[in-house]
């Protein structure tokens, strides 16, 4: 089974506006632009009627990038003000950087904010910053990725400075969580280290948190499951949709039709539930699948002849 996570995706109240913020501040390349509409967003989405702006970076590895999507109908919903980093959902980004000090320089230009906080010896230097609509990203001087022999994510453009490599969930049951992105997925356990200490906390302004983790990986990502016991989580906001502002979902990349098939086969018979039908534009085959816990995943097969178009080649 494949294990290639090969996108992050927003909801973003400005998307042209918000890529180009991670463009900028992290070297990311630009990789297209597409407008998608009904029917094709009610099946794969579960969002009635949506029309929707989208908009690609790709960083330096091979089948992945960031895509932004902007709301035409219907509007996205701001996040709350008071929401925290372990609230239920996707939650915070991490970015590798080559050159960690420049890429703090980049987030205080293009954010007009102060110097953040810096944690960690020189060399594994980490700092946790908001992105101008909220998201939380960690930049990582050293790439959490690096030395694992096991990893096998290809580099496919090492002028560009960056690799987006994790993503952080608060999820209401751990135990849950496993089945569906462990077992219904196909992500490993891994068993042998954490990603965060309970002292990290700190950098995303939780000190003293009590949380259990699981950290699950991919060929080329880290995900990390995280169940909040204090602070207790807010569950997701009452009427939330994907198209609410912030992370939407992860997806999983597959590089054939019958891998794509037999993959999607094995998820909606372990737990997942697909929005609809699965969707096939020769462009891509594509579906999002939810867990039980409405957490949503991208099940995607974009055919390489076509990526100058579905935005993952520069």
């Amino acid at each position: 089974m494949s294990r290639h996570i090969c996108q992050v995706a927003f909801s973003a109240l400005n998307g042209p506006a918000l890529r180009e913020w991670y463009a900028n501040v992290f070297g990311l390349a630009r990789s297209g632009k597409m407008i998608f509409f009904p029917p094709a967003t009610t099946n794969v989405q579960g969002i009635p009627g949506a029309w929707e702006k989208c908009s690609w970076l790709v960083d330096r590895q091979d089948y992945f990038q960031l895509e932004f999507f902007q709301f035409l109908k219907p509007r996205s919903r701001p996040r709350p003000a008071d929401r925290r980093p372990c609230d239920i959902g996707y939650n915070m980004l991490g970015i590798a950087v080559n050159d960690f000090d420049q890429a703090l320089r980049n987030v205080v230009a293009f954010t007009a904010v102060e110097l953040p906080e810096v944690y960690g010896e020189a060399g594994q230097r980490r700092a946790c910053v908001a992105d101008p609509e909220g998201n939380l990203v960690e930049i990582y001087e050293r790439d959490p990725l690096s030395g694992d022999d096991t990893a096998t994510g290809k580099i496919l453009r090492p002028e560009v400075p960056a690799v987006v490599r994790t993503m952080r969930v608060s999820v209401p049951d751990l135990a849950d969580a496993r089945r569906a992105y462990v077992e219904a997925l196909g992500l490993q356990v891994v068993e042998d280290r954490q990603l965060h200490t309970p002292e990290d906390e700190a950098m995303w302004g939780l000190a003293g948190a009590q949380a259990y983790s699981l950290l699950l990986r991919a060929d080329n990502f880290l995900l990390e499951l995280v169940e909040y016991h204090s602070p207790e989580p807010s569950p997701w906001p009452d009427g939330y949709r994907i198209a609410d502002q912030g992370f939407m979902n992860i997806a999983f990349g597959y590089r054939g039709r019958r891998e794509y098939d037999d993959a999607f086969a094995h998820a909606t018979s372990h737990g997942m539930t697909p929005n609809g039908k699965v969707t096939d534009i020769g462009v891509f085959r594509v579906m999002y699948v939810n867990d039980p816990h409405r957490f949503s995943v991208e099940m995607l097969y974009a055919r390489k002849a076509f990526w100058w178009l579905s935005g993952f080649k520069a």
